[in-house]
C-alpha cells in the first residue's frame, strides 16, 4: 500500500498503516499514523475541537475491522482538527484526517468503494 504523495513530506514519518488488503479498483479500508516533528507548518489552519459522537462512530465502524491496535488509536476523548471529505460521485466514499496538536499525529482514515 502506498502512502499518498500529498502525505509525503521530510518533516513526518508513517509509523502505523493498516489496510483491508489488496483491490483491483482501489476501493477498501486504509488507515495511516503520521508522526510530525513538533511545530510543522502544515501548510493549512487547524482548528480543535471535540470529534462528535456519530463521527467517531463511523471511524470506528471503518477502523474496528482493521484491528488498530490501541496505542495507534485516536483518543476521542482528545480534541482534533478533523477533516472529513465525502466523494462527490459516491457520498459512501469518505476520508477523514484528524490531527492531534498534542502528540503531532495525523491520523488518515479512508473508506472508498
Amino acid at each position: 500500500m502506498a502512502v499518498p504523495e500529498w502525505l509525503e513530506r521530510d518533516d513526518c514519518t508513517e509509523i502505523f498503516r493498516a489496510d483491508s488488503g489488496a483491490s483491483f479498483h482501489g476501493d477498501g479500508e486504509r488507515y495511516h499514523v503520521f508522526q510530525y516533528k513538533k511545530e510543522t507548518d502544515l501548510g493549512f489552519t487547524l482548528t480543535d475541537s471535540r470529534i462528535p459522537e456519530n463521527e467517531a462512530e463511523e471511524i470506528r465502524t471503518i477502523t474496528e475491522p482493521l484491528g488498530i491496535p490501541s496505542a495507534y488509536a485516536p483518543d476521542f476523548g482528545q480534541s482534533f482538527s478533523v477533516l472529513k471529505m465525502r466523494g462527490r460521485d459516491d457520498g459512501r466514499n469518505v476520508l477523514f484526517l484528524l490531527f492531534d496538536g498534542k502528540t503531532d499525529k495525523l491520523y488518515v482514515i479512508e473508506d472508498f468503494y
